[in-house]
This record gives C-alpha cells, sequence and structure tokens, in this order.
C-alpha cells in the first residue's frame, strides 16, 4: 500500500512539475509574442518616419523645382524683351541713318557742281 502511495505522490509531484513547466512556457510564449508585437511596431513606426521625411523632402525639392522654373521663365521674359528692344534700337537707328543719307545725298544734288 505504501508503494502505492508512493507511486500516487510521484505522479502528482511529477503532473505539478509539468503544470508549472506548462505554466512558465505559456508565459514564456505570451512575453515573446509581446515582444515580437512591440518589434513590429517598432519597426512600422520607422517606415512612416522615413515615409513622412521622404514625403516632406520630395515636397520641398518640388518647390524648389517651381520656384527655379519660375526664375528661369523671367529671365527668358526679360531676355526675349531684351532682344525686341536691341532689334527696335537697332530697326529706328537705320532708319535715322537711312533719313540721314538721304538727306544729304538731296543736299549734295543741291549744290552746284563744280564742273
Amino acid at each position: 500500500m505504501q508503494t502505492k502511495n508512493h507511486a500516487t505522490a510521484f505522479v502528482q509531484s511529477d503532473t505539478r512539475l509539468l503544470e508549472i513547466e506548462i505554466r512558465d512556457l505559456k508565459a514564456t510564449i505570451l512575453a515573446l509574442r509581446d515582444a515580437l508585437e512591440n518589434e513590429k511596431n517598432r519597426r512600422e513606426e520607422a517606415i512612416q518616419a522615413v515615409i513622412a521625411g521622404n514625403h516632406n523632402e520630395i515636397t520641398q525639392l518640388k518647390e524648389t523645382i517651381f520656384a527655379l522654373r519660375e526664375t528661369l521663365e523671367a529671365e527668358r521674359r526679360d531676355k526675349n524683351r531684351s532682344i525686341q528692344e536691341a532689334v527696335a534700337n537697332s530697326h529706328n537707328e537705320t532708319l535715322q541713318l537711312k533719313a540721314m543719307i538721304s538727306s544729304l545725298r538731296d543736299a549734295m544734288e543741291a549744290m552746284p557742281s563744280a564742273k
């Protein structure tokens, strides 16, 4: 009878140890699951921060491109205006010189010839 009680006590002791081990393993699984979830969240936050940073940089680059394009177009307009002014001035000067030449020619023709 003592052997049977001793065996039962041994089995109950082993059962308790296994239950404790199962409980500890479940706690470890929960802790690892939480750590994995935390790591996943941390990485997702890091990815979102990089995406936001890239978005800000893209926005700044677009604004810079727009400003440079506006400057380039303004300079192009100024250059075209300067060219048009130079062409108009040249045309006016040509007209004035032609008028002067015509006037001088008329004056020379009106002079009595020294033959």
